[in-house]
């Protein structure tokens, strides 16, 4: 199955083996028309017939419940492909739609994820100047801020992490809604859980005399601190086979290697 988004006359289509389906107004997905990764086309559309709800999720073909406004690069799905979530709006809040029921309105809502491994689903979302990570029927906060991309779920699917901007002025990870360190300046790479630690990894900023400092959080414990600690691309930690981290740093003029495990 071949897809692609065609304008003839300002008409858009959505052409599938090369048959174009109903004309919309607007068309938005993400990078892939196939975000449940099947042969399944699915996009968000707009058309302009007066309606106060023109826009809907179209999944082959099929148009979804009608909303205000749908985001179409929102469309996630779950590992077994059978829960699918989007963001939805009423033109003046938004809300997550999953499995088409609507969740908790909030002012904006961003990165959703379903966990690897069954399909708990978790994103993060603002309401006025408070931000929350709702798991579920849960809403973990309220925080001052929370990092975008930050939320990850444990491979097995059983923990969520997420870095969160705490009252005292310092970036915290959090832990199925319970903090678990003393806090930085800034949490630079992706927060990792390494096999058999029940408790993420990440590299944290923190401030010393006034230059900045960089450690490895591993199972709790903050390593020695560096001039700086080179990552992967996005911040990627390099997790091993047996579950250690290695990473390379720079104290002054000496370059070191090293491997984090849990003795």
């Amino acid at each position: 199955t071949w897809a692609c988004m065609s304008k003839t006359d300002d008409k858009l289509v959505v052409m599938v083996n090369g048959v174009p389906g109903k004309v919309y107004s607007q068309i938005q997905h993400g990078k892939t028309l196939f975000p449940a990764g099947d042969e399944r086309v699915i996009y968000g559309a707009s058309t302009l017939d007066g309606s106060k709800t023109p826009a809907r999720i179209v999944v082959d073909g099929k148009e979804g419940k009608a909303y205000t406004q749908v985001r179409g690069d929102s469309v996630v799905f779950s590992a077994d492909k059978k829960s699918m979530a989007y963001v939805a709006g009423d033109g003046n809040q938004n809300f997550v739609v999953l499995n088409d029921k609507e969740g908790p309105a909030f002012d904006d809502i961003f990165d959703l994820r379903f966990s690897p491994v069954g399909s708990r689903l978790a994103y993060g979302a603002r309401r006025g100047l408070d931000y929350f990570v709702v798991e579920g029927d849960k809403e973990h906060g309220p925080y001052d801020n929370i990092q975008r991309g930050s939320l990850v779920f444990r491979p097995d699917g059983k923990d969520l992490a997420w870095a969160a901007f705490g009252s005292d002025g310092n970036w915290h990870v959090c832990l199925n809604g319970k903090t678990i360190d003393s806090g930085c300046d800034r949490v630079i790479s992706q927060i990792t859980f390494s096999a058999g630690v029940s408790v993420p990894a990440y590299v944290g900023q923190y401030l010393t005399d006034g230059k900045p400092a960089f450690a490895l959080s591993f199972g709790g414990k903050i390593g020695r601190a560096y001039d700086a600690i080179w990552m992967g691309d996005g911040g990627k930690l390099f997790v091993q086979e047996d579950g250690s981290i290695q990473y390379f740093a720079k104290s002054g003029r000496l370059l070191y290697r090293n491997i984090a495990k849990i003795k």
